[in-house]
C-alpha cells in the first residue's frame, strides 16, 4: 500500500497551487493548472475546492491505524507522487504566479495601490480584472460600485470646479469620459473595427478611473447580459432602485411617477420620457455648459424647467415589453461563423443597438449623450465580453492568435488594418463646428493636438489585447499589457469561452 499520508500531503499541497487532481488516474498539472485557473475565481468556490479535496479520499475498510487516524484513504493510488512534485515545479516556473493563487475574485490581491505606472498590479506585473453579470452583484457589492461611480461624478461638476463634458479633461471625471464617445462615431472616422477597438479603450479607462477614486482595486464594470435576461430587458432586474434605476417605467409608462415625467429633448412622440431619480444616476443634472439635444445644442430648451435635457433621462419604446434583444442563441452563431473580425463587429454593433433605442433611448438613443446613463457601460461591457468570447473561441480554434487576413497578410487575428490609429489618440474634433455644443465646449488651438496622432500605443492592434490560453484572460493593451480581463460566472457563458 502506498504511503497514504505523504500521498495526501501531495493532494493538499497541488490543492493549493491551484491543480485540480482527476481521481484514479496521474495528475498533468501543467495542463490542469491552466484549465481550473479561469474557474478559481470566486470565494464561493473556495468551499467546493475544499469539498473536492476531500472528496479525493473515501473511507477504506482494509486499512491501517495511520489511515484510520487520518480518516482518509488515498483515492487516486496510482498517481506516482514524485512525478506529480516534477510536473508541478516545471508549471510553477513556467506559469504566471497570478495562477499559483487559491482564488482569483473580483477583490484581486495587489502590490500596487491604485493610480500609477504599476496600477493596482500584483506580482505577476499584471492587474486581474475580473468583470461579473449584474445579476451576481450582491447588494453590498453594488453599493460599493455606485459609490465610486458618483464619487467619478462629482469630480467633473462645474459647480465643484470640475470641468463637465470636456473632452480635454478625459479620463479625469464620469463627464469627460462620457464626452468621447460621439468621436467613436459618425462623422467621426474609426478604422474598422472601431466600434470594438474604441468602446473597449473607453471601458479600459472608466475601469481605471473608478479603481483610482475609490482606492479599490477591486472595482470592475458589471455587464448586463441583456440576450440572456429571463425576465426580458424590460423587467430587467438593471432596473431596480438598487441598480441603475427606472422600475416599473421601463416596462410600462404609465407606472412613471408624475415628479419623474418630462418633456423630450428629441425622439418619437409615442415614446413617454423621464428623468431617473433612483439608481445610480438617480437625481442627477446636466448642467448648464453640457445640455445637448442629440448632437446640437438648442437655447430654447435650456428654458423649460421640465425639460429632459436637464436630466439623465430614458424614454423606452412601448413595444420594449414583448420586443427583446437578439436571443443568446443568435450571438453564439455569429461567434463562431467563419468571418473577419471586421464583419463579425458589424454583426454584434447591430445587435447591440436594440438597447440603445428600443429597451431605454433617452440619453442612451444619442451618441453625444449616451454616456451619461451608466447603464451603457454594463450594456458595453456585455458587448466587450462577446468580442472576448470570439478572440477566444478563434484562438484556440486556430490554434494561434495571428491568421491571414482578406489580402492575405498574415495580422493579429487577421485585422486588415492593425497598425492603424483610433479616434482616442488622433485629432479631437472641434465640438462647435462638428457638433454645434456651443461657446463653453469650445476647445482652444493649443489643445486639439493634447493626444498624439503617432502615439505607436493607440492603434487597434494593441486595443484588440491578447488573449492568453494560459491564463485565460484578455491581456490589455497587446504590446505592454498592464491588466488582464476575464469574467464570471460560468454558468452564463454556454461557449464555455471566457469561463473555461
Amino acid at each position: 500500500m502506498p504511503d497514504t499520508k505523504v500521498e495526501k500531503e501531495a493532494c493538499d499541497q497541488a490543492w493549493t497551487q491551484n491543480i485540480q487532481e482527476n481521481e484514479g488516474t496521474a495528475i498533468d498539472t501543467s495542463q490542469a493548472a491552466a484549465a481550473k485557473a479561469g474557474l478559481d475565481i470566486c470565494n464561493k468556490e473556495a468551499e467546493e475546492r475544499e469539498k473536492k479535496c476531500s472528496a479525493s479520499f473515501v473511507e477504506g475498510g482494509d486499512v491501517s491505524e495511520e489511515e484510520k487516524q487520518l480518516g482518509f484513504k488515498c483515492s487516486w493510488q496510482s498517481c506516482d507522487t514524485e512525478a506529480l512534485k516534477e510536473k508541478y515545479n516545471k508549471f510553477e516556473k513556467t506559469q504566471s504566479a497570478s495562477l499559483a493563487a487559491p482564488q482569483l475574485s473580483t477583490t484581486t490581491e495587489t502590490t500596487a495601490p491604485p493610480g500609477g505606472a504599476t496600477h493596482c498590479q500584483d506580482s505577476s506585473g499584471l492587474q486581474r480584472r475580473v468583470r461579473k453579470e449584474i445579476h451576481d452583484y450582491s447588494d453590498e457589492e453594488f453599493e460599493k460600485f455606485k459609490n465610486a461611480v458618483n464619487k467619478l461624478h462629482d469630480k467633473g461638476k462645474r459647480t465643484a470646479d470640475g470641468r463637465g463634458e470636456d473632452v480635454t479633461d478625459y479620463p479625469n471625471s464620469w463627464q469627460a469620459i462620457a464626452s468621447i464617445h460621439q468621436y467613436g462615431h459618425t462623422p467621426f472616422r474609426n478604422p474598422a473595427p472601431g466600434f470594438a477597438v474604441f468602446h473597449r479603450h473607453m471601458l479600459f479607462d472608466l475601469e481605471t478611473e473608478l479603481q483610482k477614486v475609490s482606492g479599490d482595486c477591486s472595482i470592475t464594470l458589471p455587464m448586463w447580459n441583456s440576450h440572456k435576461d429571463t425576465d426580458g430587458a424590460a423587467k430587467s432586474i438593471v432596473w431596480n432602485a438598487n441598480r441603475y434605476g427606472g422600475g416599473e417605467a421601463m416596462a410600462d409608462s404609465t407606472k412613471i411617477p408624475g415628479d419623474w415625467a418630462c418633456d423630450k429633448c428629441t425622439g418619437p412622440p409615442s415614446h413617454k420620457y423621464f428623468c431617473l431619480n433612483d439608481g445610480i444616476a438617480g437625481g442627477w443634472k446636466i448642467e448648464e455648459g453640457d445640455r445637448v439635444l442629440g448632437g446640437g445644442k438648442t437655447e430654447s430648451y435650456k428654458s423649460w424647467s421640465k425639460s429632459c435635457c436637464l436630466c439623465v433621462h430614458r424614454g423606452p419604446s412601448s413595444r420594449s415589453i414583448n420586443h427583446n434583444p437578439a436571443s443568446w442563441a443568435d450571438v453564439e452563431e455569429k461567434i463562431r461563423a467563419p468571418q473577419s473580425f471586421e464583419d463579425f463587429v458589424k454583426a454584434i454593433d447591430s445587435l447591440h443597438v436594440h438597447v440603445h433605442t428600443t429597451t431605454t433611448h433617452g440619453n442612451m438613443a444619442y451618441f453625444p449623450a449616451s454616456g451619461r446613463d451608466p447603464v451603457f457601460f454594463a450594456h458595453h461591457a456585455n458587448v466587450d465580453r462577446i468580442f472576448t468570447d470570439w478572440q477566444k473561441y478563434w484562438t484556440e480554434n486556430k490554434g494561434s492568435t495571428n491568421w491571414a487576413n482578406s489580402d492575405g497578410e498574415e495580422t493579429p487575428y487577421g485585422l486588415s488594418n492593425p497598425g492603424e490609429f483610433i479616434n482616442f489618440f488622433s485629432r479631437i474634433p472641434d465640438p462647435d463646428i462638428h457638433w454645434k455644443t456651443g461657446a463653453e465646449l469650445e476647445i482652444p488651438e493649443e489643445k486639439k493636438y493634447t493626444r498624439s496622432a503617432d502615439n505607436p500605443e493607440e492603434t487597434v492592434e494593441n486595443w484588440m489585447g491578447v488573449w492568453d490560453v494560459e491564463m485565460n484572460c484578455l491581456k490589455l493593451p497587446a504590446s505592454n499589457p498592464t491588466a488582464c480581463i476575464s469574467t464570471t460566472p460560468c454558468s452564463d457563458d454556454p461557449l464555455n469561452t471566457v469561463c473555461a
